[in-house]
This record gives C-alpha cells, sequence and structure tokens, in this order.
C-alpha cells in the first residue's frame, strides 16, 4: 500500500476496520444494507452511507479492495487527491440514493422487489469511477474477462451485463447506480457539487492543510484537473449507449459462436499476427454486491458473491 495514492488508500483503511469489525462483533449485516423501503418509510437514513462501506464476505471485500487500488489509484493520480476525494464522497451519497429513487419508480408502477431487497458493498461506487476513468483512457477497446471486446467508453455498461450474467444474484440496480452517477458527472450535470480547480488549489495553501498535504501518497490538484467532461446532448448519450450495447452483444454472440464451433483458420492467422505488446491493461472491476431478500415470514435470505 506504500505507493498507493493518499484517498484511495483512506478508503481501504475504512473498509479494513468496518470489515474487521464484523468479523469481531458479528452484527447483523441486514442492519447496515441499503434496502429502500426502509430508508424512505422507517427513516433509516444511515444506511444511505453504511451500505457503501459494509461487505458480505472476505471474498466480497478482497474483490473490492483491489478494484479500488486499480481504479482508484488512476483516477486519483490524474485527478490529485482532492478532486478524487470530493468525487468519492458525493459518489458514496448519490450512488445510494439513485438507488433508492430508481426503486421507488418501480413501486410506483406495482414492482416492490428492489424496495425490499437489501445490498451492501463498495461497488456501487467503483462503476461511477469505471465511467470517469473509460473516459479518460486512451485505449480504443478493452477486454472483458479476456472473452470479448468493447468499445472503452461501453466497457462498464458491458461489465455491468457481464456480471448480471455470470452471477445472478449481484446487486443490478447497485451497480447501475453507480454507472448513472459517473454518467451525470461525466456530462457535467454535478458540477455545482465540486468546487473548482482554483479552490481546491487554494485549499492545499491553507495551513491546516500542510499536514495532509505532507502525508505519503498527496497528489496535487493539476493546473488542469484531469477529469473527462462531456458536453453532448441527450440524444448523442444516448445514441453512445446504445451503440455500445450494439457492440457488445454483437461481441457477445461471436463468443457463444466460437464456443460451439470454434475459431476458423482465418481468426487463428490473424491472432498469430498479434505481438503481446498489443495487450493493454485490463482494469480490474469485479467486486459485486451481495443482495438480501425479504422472505414472507420477515426473514432475509443472502446470496454473496
Amino acid at each position: 500500500l506504500a505507493s498507493t495514492p493518499l484517498f484511495t488508500r483512506i478508503i481501504l483503511y475504512i473498509c479494513g476496520a468496518v470489515y474487521t469489525y464484523q468479523m469481531i462483533f458479528e452484527p447483523q449485516l441486514q442492519i447496515f444494507t441499503m434496502c429502500p423501503r426502509n430508508v424512505i418509510y422507517l427513516r433509516e437514513y444511515y444506511r444511505v452511507i453504511t451500505s457503501t462501506f459494509f461487505h458480505g464476505s472476505m471474498m466480497h471485500i478482497g474483490m473490492n479492495g483491489m478494484s479500488t487500488m486499480a481504479i482508484g489509484s488512476k483516477l486519483e493520480r490524474k485527478m490529485g487527491t482532492l478532486s478524487y476525494a470530493f468525487t468519492v464522497l458525493w459518489s458514496v451519497l448519490l450512488t445510494s440514493l439513485i438507488y433508492i429513487g430508481v426503486a421507488f419508480f418501480m413501486h410506483m408502477f406495482g414492482t416492490d422487489d428492489a424496495m425490499y431487497q437489501h445490498s451492501v458493498g463498495f461497488s456501487g461506487v467503483l462503476f461511477h469511477l469505471s465511467v470517469l476513468e473509460a473516459y479518460q483512457s486512451k485505449e480504443s477497446s478493452r477486454s472483458v474477462f479476456r472473452l470479448f471486446r468493447v468499445p472503452t467508453k461501453a466497457y462498464p455498461w458491458a461489465l455491468l451485463i457481464a456480471l448480471q450474467v455470470a452471477i445472478p444474484n449481484v446487486s443490478f440496480l447497485g451497480h447501475l447506480a453507480g454507472i448513472l452517477a459517473g454518467t451525470l458527472q461525466l456530462f457535467g450535470n454535478l458540477d455545482f457539487l465540486f468546487p473548482s480547480i482554483e479552490f481546491m488549489r487554494q485549499m492545499e495553501l491553507f495551513e491546516w492543510m500542510a499536514a495532509i498535504i505532507s502525508a505519503q501518497g498527496f497528489v496535487m490538484t493539476p493546473d488542469h484537473v484531469s477529469e473527462p467532461r462531456e458536453r453532448r446532448g441527450a440524444a448523442v448519450l444516448a445514441a453512445g449507449i446504445l451503440s455500445g450495447i450494439y457492440t457488445f452483444v454483437l461481441n457477445l454472440v461471436e463468443t457463444v459462436n466460437f464456443c460451439i464451433r470454434g475459431r476458423d483458420n482465418t481468426n487463428e492467422e490473424g491472432d498469430s499476427q498479434m505481438s503481446d505488446g498489443d495487450e493493454e491493461e485490463q482494469v480490474l472491476l469485479v467486486g459485486s454486491d451481495g443482495v438480501w431478500t425479504e422472505n414472507e415470514d420477515g426473514t432475509l435470505s443472502l446470496s454473496r458473491t
């Protein structure tokens, strides 16, 4: 962790400390999960925060921790520690609120499943960060579990669907909320929530910030924060999303076809001409939320990943 940027390291410490508390005291996990019904009707607002930092198992927190190191470190080095910290803190709140909003919208139309589900984990925030990272990447395409390739900007959406197919019990709505929050920030709809670059650079000159700035791994705010900013209209955004989904489906069909019929000679010849240098680094984002479903007798059943 010595080379990990400061705020990414802080996130890992917080999640690790919370999980240590879980192992020692063994609290009822469903008390801390995200459950839209409990937040809205029972006013258990603390779930908006606790559901992000609690995890369902050692594997769960381990996968999310590795993903945080991979994605968070990249973003923090580009954005600076302060800008990255504001992004993560707002993401904790926004992903939960979007989750609740979507669940309540579905409830209004007679679908109550999402209102009663319990989800937990940091991966909603990770999907938010993955949207920003994908738009910063210079790669034209990215591999999904080394099975097929999608345009880099469509990678979070492809991963959302791929995880749901591979692990049906993951929290689809929690991951989707993260992607929606990231997309809102990407297109500048959340700019009013964030301080300006000039203000953050001024903050770094405050006396009370001296100890923080001198801490190992603190990244100063650059002159121009490396944040992706798309100002295109909603129609263009929708077209981009549909294009990414189309490409994902096309590649998925090709992958299934390969599994059934095998690779033809033409593809083998083409693949043999690829050099090792053509393989780009794949961002690790495999952590996913467990889902708790409330039974008719009031008990909760847990599906962990």
